[in-house]
């Protein structure tokens, strides 16, 4: 659940979003689908509401990319790669990282990064759909952040008609 979010600038972000944290052992596939979802989120509002992107959101894409890239070749989530984990071939030697090379062949290579992308592609044009259908929603939350810099959990709900989690 949402705690709060700013549009003051914190280190490198340009804004940020607090969460509670889950205590999850187990992470689903559409887990990880929703939240590459929800990383495409500053990306896909700066297409669709202004109409070009910026570099604002290179840490979400590098974790987005990184979560699409696990999915696809450590938990053998991926339809098209099938259920195999490829070993990246690192060993740890004394403290020392020693790499070995990839598991697989070129063609496989080829085959999860085009994987990836659709991964990555798919979630950033769900991500547009949602935000056009709460379009109105989204430019409240943006006004109510121009005025107020910083919204916390309860004014975010209130935009959306929903009551705030039982902590």
């Amino acid at each position: 659940p949402l705690v709060k979010v700013t549009i003051v600038p914190r280190g490198k972000a340009l804004g940020a979003a607090w969460y509670l944290p889950e205590e999850r052992q187990l992470v689903p596939a559409q887990a990880l689908l929703d939240k590459i979802c929800s990383l495409m989120g500053g990306r896909a509002a700066e297409d669709l509401f202004i109409g070009q992107v910026a570099t604002g959101a290179l840490n979400d894409l590098e974790r987005a990319t990184k979560i699409a890239y696990s999915l696809v070749v450590y938990y053998g989530m991926s339809d098209k790669i099938g259920t195999v984990s490829f070993d990246e071939g690192h060993d740890v030697f004394i403290g020392r990282t020693m790499t070995q090379g990839r598991s697989y062949s070129e063609a496989v290579a080829a085959q999860i990064d085009q994987e990836v992308q659709n991964v990555v592609s798919q979630a950033y044009n769900r991500c547009q759909a949602i935000l056009e259908q709460q379009r109105e929603a989204l430019e409240t939350v943006a006004q109510y952040l121009l005025e107020h810099e910083t919204m916390d959990q309860a004014a975010f709900l209130a935009v959306f008609g929903e009551k705030p989690a039982e902590p």
